[in-house]
């Protein structure tokens, strides 16, 4: 698909999206962008944020999906996460001027901003549509900033924390000996621990669950996350023995990677809710 924007008056009125920026030189966050996507079915809130040198770390650039929960796409951990030619985008400090409201061709509403991986300049974009629950993204070679560098490789990491953290309360975090399982169109990857598999071609979803807290009763977790790309894609699926689980898509980049994202941070879903929704929305 194509990344042109849309003209203006092609956006529909029913995503809204919002933007909030902070600057402060003398805080431990140098520059942040929050973004808050909603239309009639969903809601997502999203943070980009230039973090001060601490101790023997560099100044780092933090991206987070943050639903406000302990499960799914948290902002305890890097829901998304980007590396490009060996270098990941912790590394690198978002431009001010970078960063901005974007119009879909598909009728939806985003932002979009633009990191720079020692020349190779890269576009990165969050939108949703007027009808549909997913929050999409996309990654892409810069349209306007001038190529130093080439792409020559690229991973979009994916990560959740499948329906439930055992933690808070007074309770030591457990960090193993969860079921986290994926589910595919196709097949049910289980543990064994540190279990890593291939993207198969028929794949096409990736639900990210657990065995036990499948989201089917109060006690039993918020319910799965999910992803899926918008056209084939080698990668990889990591299971392991512990809180998260992750699915690496490796895009060439020779033209824009699209991408989606579904979870509900209002409402449980069991594992077949998530199924049921997934194969409406694609």
């Amino acid at each position: 698909m194509p990344s042109a924007a849309a003209p203006a008056g092609d956006v529909a009125d029913n995503v809204n999206v919002t933007v909030s920026k902070r600057e402060n030189p003398d805080a431990a966050t140098l520059l942040s962008f929050g973004v808050s996507f909603s239309n009639a079915t969903n809601l997502y809130r999203l943070t980009f944020a230039n973090k001060r040198a601490h101790g023997d770390k560099g100044r780092q650039f933090k991206m987070r999906i943050d639903n406000g929960l302990q499960s799914g796409f948290s902002g305890l951990i890097s829901a998304f996460a980007l590396t490009v030619n060996g270098i990941d985008a912790e590394r690198l400090q978002l431009a001010d001027g970078r960063f901005g409201e974007w119009a879909a061709d598909d009728g939806g509403r985003g932002i979009k901003f633009t990191l720079n991986f020692d020349g190779a300049w890269v576009d990165i974009r969050f939108w949703m549509r007027p009808d549909s629950p997913v929050l999409f993204g996309e990654v892409a070679p810069s349209e306007e900033a001038r190529q130093l560098s080439a792409i020559t490789n690229a991973v979009v990491r994916i990560t959740s924390i499948p329906s439930f953290l055992e933690c808070g309360n007074g309770r030591k975090t457990r960090f193993y000996d969860y079921a986290r399982q994926v589910r595919t169109a196709t097949r049910l990857l289980d543990l064994p621990p540190n279990r890593t598999e291939a993207i198969a071609p028929n794949d096409g979803f990736f639900i990210m669950q657990d065995g036990d807290y499948d989201g089917s009763a109060e006690d039993k977790g918020r319910g799965p996350s999910a992803t899926w790309p918008l056209a084939p894609v080698v990668g990889r699926i990591t299971l392991n023995n512990s809180w998260t689980t992750k699915v690496e898509y490796r895009p060439d980049l020779l033209a824009p990677f699209r991408f989606a994202l579904l979870e509900f941070k209002s409402r449980r879903l069991s594992n077949e809710d998530m199924l049921g929704l997934i194969n409406l929305a694609r």
